[in-house]
């Protein structure tokens, strides 16, 4: 550690031609890549803003990493965890590790699940707070600095989708690190995670479909809402939303993974089984005409909506696929795979968004790609996360929309803002000096 200012700046010059070779070393990688040269600005560019953004910090005597949240500078925001970590886990994976602790030990609790209709209360079990604190403040251990009850949309809590993003990091960090000893320390957790999702789906066993339907006490008569809090009911509402629901049939299969490396085979069978339920209650909720309902309730705000981040789950097991799990490979096989049937629904939902109607409702005028067809608000780390998945798992690519992407950076106010990530038609609202856009490295992504 650094015992001052002078000592920073010396360590500094000390050492800038070892880190400026390293530096053209790694330009010279990405410029070498297949990735055209505005996908290259963007990778840079979101670097840049990642690093920016973090700190290794003592805390008694534990080091621990934090990446605020940009401009708003809420600290490891769990939300954003789980897209950051395609790249932490290629740089430094003791990182993922530092933050899946931290939440395990200071930021879990339990809670309960309220029937939406008649408000009854039942157990619910182990999640985890959207946080750790904001402005270099740790918030009190099992709370955040973000999430207040009584709300229903911005500020409420995300119960469950925090839930399904460390049973992620958790199954993705075993699948590249590969530390048996931590795998083997956390079956307790893993096992509280199953059950944890269970009741959230539904308290009896007989009346489940694999997707979310119970909102947290947390709550205290509001509603949980997704990390995409400042967007529209297409994809703000938690409970029977389809991203969450495609997150919560990834979410399983990560179980899967973990269980079975703990030796608790029973318990990862089951969650198999869940992760199969989830698929065909996803499945059967598309439309003849081949799209899947935002939210999955007819009568509810969003339902008509066509959004992108449906397919948002499948992010996790193609990328540990690409990382030689033999599972993921089963899992994602389109031809002769136990998901076959979802899998070709998911495509045929994208590629509705794309053809049914000219100009698509999931595309801006500039040739940008719109996340949901009822708002213009789009994030670009969410939409790299798309793009990921629709160039390797559908062989679709938007080659007009990257250009498009830099202009929104490189034009008005975003210009001087680093790399943003929340654009209204092209023009930045929110979200800037961010770190999550380093979703971009997936779309260079060879094995670890």
């Amino acid at each position: 550690y650094f015992g001052s200012l002078e000592h920073v700046l010396s360590y500094g010059f000390s050492t800038f031609h070892d880190r400026r070779l390293k530096s053209l070393h790694l330009d010279r990688t990405l410029m070498n890549s297949q990735l055209s040269e505005s996908q290259q600005f963007l990778v840079a560019h979101a670097v840049r803003s990642y690093y920016g953004n973090t700190e290794l910090l003592d805390v008694a005597g534990r080091p621990s990493w934090i990446v605020n949240e940009g401009c708003y500078c809420m600290m490891n925001t769990l939300d954003l965890s789980i897209d950051q970590m395609f790249f932490e886990l290629r740089m430094n994976p003791w990182v993922v590790r530092s933050i899946l602790d931290l939440f395990r030990d200071y930021y879990s609790y339990v809670d309960e699940v309220v029937d939406p209709e008649t408000k009854q209360r039942f157990p619910g079990g182990l999640t985890f707070t959207h946080d750790v604190g904001v402005r270099n403040h740790f918030s009190p251990k099992g709370y955040s600095s973000y999430e207040r009850p009584r709300y229903t949309d911005c500020f409420s809590y995300m119960t469950q989708e925090q839930l399904c993003n460390w049973i992620l990091i958790a199954a993705t960090y075993t699948v590249v690190a590969g530390n048996d000893g931590w795998i083997g320390e956390n079956r307790y957790v893993f096992e509280a995670c199953l059950e944890s999702m269970l009741r959230r789906d539904h308290p009896s066993p007989n009346q489940r479909n694999g997707i979310m339907g119970f909102d947290s006490s947390r709550c205290e008569g509001g509603t949980e809402i997704t990390t995409y809090d400042s967007l529209d009911p297409s994809l703000r509402q938690s409970r029977n939303s389809c991203y969450i629901a495609c997150k919560c049939w990834a979410s399983y299969l990560g179980l899967v993974i973990c269980l079975k490396r703990c030796g608790s085979t029973v318990l990862a069978e089951r969650a198999m089984d869940h992760a199969t339920l989830c698929a065909s209650s996803i499945q059967h909720s598309a439309k003849r005409e081949g799209w899947i309902p935002a939210v999955l309730e007819s009568d509810k705000p969003g339902f008509d909506a066509v959004i992108l981040p449906a397919v948002e789950g499948l992010a996790y097991p193609l990328f540990w696929k690409e990382q030689g799990l033999d599972e993921a490979r089963v899992w994602i096989d389109e031809d002769q795979g136990p998901f076959r049937d979802f899998l070709l629904c998911l495509r045929d939902h994208v590629r509705y968004a794309f053809t049914s109607a000219d100009p698509s409702p999931n595309r801006f005028p500039d040739g940008a790609i719109r996340l949901s067809s009822s708002t213009e608000n789009s994030w670009l780390s969410k939409i790299a996360i798309f793009q990921y998945i629709a160039d390797r798992m559908f062989r679709m690519t938007f080659p007009d929309a990257d250009p498009a992407h830099v202009r929104w950076l490189i034009e008005g106010t975003a210009a001087r803002n680093a790399m943003c990530d929340q654009f209204e038609s092209g023009r930045m609202i929110g979200s800037a000096y961010y770190p999550r856009v380093i979703t971009t490295q997936l779309w260079w992504n060879p094995p670890l």
